[in-house]
C-alpha cells in the first residue's frame, strides 16, 4: 500500500449532511478499520458483527448507506440485505456489498440483482471507498 504524507492527503469531499453508515462484517479488525476510515471521511458510523444484530441496529439508526459482508456466518449478507430492504425507513438506503471474492465472481453474483446497489472487493482501499460512497451520495433518496 502506498503511503501519503500529510501534504499529499486530499480533503474529504464535502458532505451536505452527516450521512449515516452501518458497517456489517464478522471480522472485528476489518469493521473497526472501516469504521475509522468512514469517520475520517465525515460519516456518522455504527458497527455490527452479525446479521441479526445489524438488522436491529438499522431499525434504530436508519442508515443512509449499509455496507455488508457477503460471507457472514449463519445469516449471509444477501439475506441481511433482503430483510433490511423490507424494513420501514430503509427503502431508500443504499446497500453496498463487501466481499473478498474476485471482481469477476462479483460481476456474476451482482449483475441483475435487486439486493445491492454497489459492491466493493476487499481489501478496500480508501480511494475506491470514496468513489463508491460519492456515487451512493448522489443517488436519489
Amino acid at each position: 500500500m502506498q503511503s501519503m504524507n500529510n501534504t499529499e492527503r486530499k480533503s474529504p469531499p464535502e458532505i451536505s449532511a452527516k450521512l449515516r453508515v452501518l458497517v456489517v462484517d464478522n471480522n472485528h479488525a476489518f469493521v473497526k478499520t472501516m469504521g475509522w476510515m468512514l469517520e475520517l471521511l465525515g460519516y456518522d458510523v455504527r458497527l455490527s458483527y452479525n446479521g441479526p444484530e445489524a438488522i436491529e441496529v438499522a431499525k434504530n439508526f436508519l442508515p443512509n448507506i449499509v455496507m455488508i459482508d457477503i460471507g457472514l456466518p449463519g445469516m449471509d449478507g444477501c439475506e441481511v440485505c433482503r430483510v433490511m430492504r423490507e424494513e420501514p425507513g430503509l427503502q431508500q438506503t443504499v446497500f453496498i456489498a463487501q466481499t473478498g471474492w474476485a471482481p469477476e465472481e462479483c460481476q456474476k453474483l451482482f449483475s441483475g440483482t435487486e439486493n445491492f446497489d454497489h459492491y466493493i472487493v476487499k481489501p478496500v482501499d480508501i480511494k475506491t471507498l470514496e468513489q463508491v460512497l460519492a456515487s451512493a451520495n448522489r443517488e436519489p433518496s
